[in-house]
């Protein structure tokens, strides 16, 4: 266990630090042309500023300088972070092609993976190594896909932070616990102006770095053991909800007819979890409070089925669970002829797209 006042400390630092940056990037943003342009893959109608993720990086970084948070875990972590964020800048100024975001990605989670931060579940050590550069990668995108809508993203991370600063600290893993509580802090700093509406993006520089650090901290969070060890599975199981979006999303757009596996790399759509809710009629703020509310059963979860309350565990799954399963109900994704742009609608409501589609079908 760790000291409380040191322990506080951390995120009240970082929140600090996040939020009095936030200003000053708008500005930076604006000046330099780093702002979110509206489009019709969008859902808002006005410029955004995009380099609210630099500000949650500069709270983290500097915050686990300023505490002595130099465990080299640590800093592999913040040095890999450090390039998915500099690929985040370089994606939201140039747009960059999926296929070079993927190989950054790839090449970074395989080098943790190589230098030992990777799971120990598998017999095999080769298979703890795809599995982890699968996780790592994946959640990269997950975090990413999920920064489509105020808040959502920044709902999400701050409760996968907040578990794995809990199970760190029970399991004394104190670098993983700052870390995290850093995490915590300045995400708080970051909402303060990303709730609806908002006036700062975290934009593909910090989903990516938050993907990463989210991933990393769950393969942490418990101790890693060179036997296989099926705990080190709890952690991911609270992200549930954007690996269920990242999966779930694609496999639809293959059922709606992109059938290329590199057409769905690089895919985008108005069809991922915070888009579904308002299509349903949903407002922005009622969609982060559902998404937040999501992430909190699935890490509710997981706390049950470590604490060995195995009915609340199953009880908190099957809750989230069937209220995914239920925004499928009544419920298709098309593909914009256009744009190629993926859309999520209701079968029971006739839209101009569906209406177009129909006609041309009928013509055809």
């Amino acid at each position: 266990m760790f000291p409380l006042p040191e322990t506080i400390a951390t995120p009240i630092l970082a929140f600090c630090i996040a939020a009095l940056a936030m200003p000053l990037l708008n500005r930076v943003a604006v000046a330099t042309g780093f702002v979110d342009m509206p489009s019709a893959r969008k859902i808002h109608s006005h410029p955004i500023p995009l380099l609210g993720g630099i500000g949650v990086y500069a709270g983290v970084m500097i915050t686990l300088l300023l505490r002595g948070t130099l465990d080299p875990r640590v800093m592999l972590m913040m040095g890999a972070s450090f390039l998915v964020m500099l690929l985040g800048v370089a994606d939201d100024r140039l747009d960059l092609h999926s296929r070079y975001r993927l190989i950054l990605q790839v090449g970074v989670a395989f080098s943790l993976s190589l230098a030992g931060v990777r799971f120990h579940i598998f017999p095999w050590e080769a298979l703890d190594h795809i599995f982890t550069v699968l996780w790592v990668v994946g959640l990269i995108n997950a975090m990413n896909c999920m920064d489509c809508a105020d808040g959502a993203a920044g709902g999400t991370c701050l409760v996968g932070f907040t578990l794995m600063a809990i199970l760190s600290w029970i399991n004394g893993r104190n670098f993983i616990c700052q870390t995290s509580l850093a995490c915590v802090g300045a995400i708080l700093g970051f909402l303060v102006y990303n709730v609806p509406p908002a006036r700062v993006f975290l934009g593909d520089t910090g989903s990516t770095f938050l993907g990463l650090m989210l991933a990393v901290t769950a393969v942490l969070a418990v101790p890693n053991t060179p036997n296989p060890n099926p705990e080190g599975l709890l952690a991911p199981a609270a992200l549930l909800v954007p690996v269920y979006d990242i999966i779930w999303v694609h496999y639809r757009r293959y059922q709606a007819g992109i059938r290329s596996f590199r057409d769905l790399l690089s895919s985008t759509g108005k069809d991922h979890l915070p888009h579904r809710l308002m299509a349903r009629g949903v407002s922005k703020p009622v969609c982060m409070a559902v998404v937040t509310f999501l992430s909190v059963l699935a890490a509710a979860g997981v706390w049950a089925m470590r604490s060995g309350l195995v009915l609340v565990a199953l009880m908190a799954f099957v809750a989230l669970i069937a209220f995914l399963w239920h925004l499928e109900e009544n419920a298709q994704v098309v593909i914009r002829p256009e744009d190629r742009v993926a859309v999520f609608g209701l079968r029971t409501e006739t839209t101009p797209l569906q209406t177009s589609l129909q006609h041309e079908e009928g013509v055809a």
